[in-house]
């Protein structure tokens, strides 16, 4: 049986330091990961599927990351689910859930290995009481929801 997994606590985790993630509960052992030589900000894998992001200067936390379905080989996939509203399925479900997203991409082809994707609907937390916080819903070819990001607002939405 699938547990279901609180999203508020990443989300109260967006813009937090690493020492105080640590601090709170965060494994420090858990290996810091570098994408290549000189990357400004570093990963950690809490769990299969779940990636932090942290900016390496400031060490705060920018955005968690959940893979629902994996695009590239060997990534690992979430395989719990999400609390409600987040863990929607497919495109429908996001846009009842949400509404109408304040930013949107329609489907499009990427490089190899992911290929053609079904776009992605972005939506800002604040009636959640997260205002700082946008929520970016990644789509399959066919509109099946492959994954989300929590991450800290930027101001050109």
């Amino acid at each position: 049986m699938k547990r279901i997994v609180a999203v508020e606590p990443w989300l109260e985790s967006v813009n937090r330091t690493y020492a105080d993630l640590v601090e709170n509960g965060l494994d420090p052992n858990l290996r810091h990961i570098k994408l290549y030589p000189g990357a400004e900000d570093f990963y950690l894998e809490p769990e299969p599927g779940v990636s932090f992001e942290f900016d390496s200067d400031s060490k705060m936390l920018k955005a968690v990351a959940i893979t629902i379905i994996r695009r590239v080989d060997l990534a690992p996939e979430f395989k719990d689910c999400l609390s409600e509203p987040y863990g929607c399925l497919d495109k429908s479900a996001v846009r009842t859930a949400w509404g109408s997203p304040l930013r949107t991409s329609e489907p499009l082809v990427m490089p190899e290995p992911i290929g053609k994707t079904g776009g992605w609907d972005m939506y800002r937390l604040s009636g959640a009481g997260f205002g700082y916080i946008d929520l970016i819903y990644s789509y399959t070819k066919d509109f099946v929801v492959s994954g989300l990001v929590l991450r800290g607002t930027e101001d050109e939405a």
